[in-house]
This record gives C-alpha cells, structure tokens and sequence, in this order.
C-alpha cells in the first residue's frame, strides 16, 4: 500500500468509528485470540498486535517495504493515536513513537 501519513491516519480513524468494517467485526480484530486451550495469544490479534500503556489499550501495526518502515498506534478508548513513516528500512522507531504519543496523549498517557 503507498499512502501518506495523513491517508494512515485517516484509514485508521475510520476503521475505529466502523465506517470500514462494522464495529463489532473492529472489536473482534482488536480482541486477542484465543487458543484451543483457552490460553490467549500474547499480543496478537487479527493482524494487528495489542498491548496496555498503564491502563489504556492499544493496537498497532507496522512494516517494511525495501527502503521504507511504517508502524501505525491506535489508543482507541482515547480516540487518539499516531503514524510514522521512514524513508528507511528497518530504523527503531519505537523511540521516537513514545515520544509522539507522550505528547499527543498527555494526560492520558501513562507509564
């Protein structure tokens, strides 16, 4: 997909107001799965990966096309999140994501 930061932002504003997927159908890909013992897949999802920052959940997605990095956060109790793009394959962006959203979440954000 080649797309814009903004285009990013955009898909991933409607895919948390179910104007892409139904709602429920977003719950269910934003919901950790379940194995056949009942355990929970640590952190996986319907192609999404999930984790908790304090006590707010979020969804992420990312990847890599030679010469570029991406990775998308989704705090969707928040309605908030952000989107980086890298003209780099394979830089760390993890960093620089945690700086965007302690900014862009304040007060919400949590360590």
């Amino acid at each position: 997909m080649i797309a814009t930061a903004r285009e990013y932002a955009d898909f991933l504003i409607a895919v948390s107001r179910g104007q892409i997927l139904r709602k429920d159908t977003v719950v269910r890909m934003w919901t950790r799965q379940s194995l056949a013992d009942g355990s929970l897949v640590p952190f996986s999802t319907l192609g999404w990966a999930t984790g908790v920052r304090g006590t707010d959940r979020y969804v992420t997605h990312g990847g890599m096309q030679p010469g570029t990095t991406a990775v998308m956060h989704w705090f969707p109790e928040a309605g908030a999140g952000s989107v980086i793009l890298c003209n780099a394959e394979g830089p760390a962006l993890d960093a620089l994501q945690e700086e965007i959203l302690k900014v862009l979440l304040n007060p919400y954000f949590r360590r």
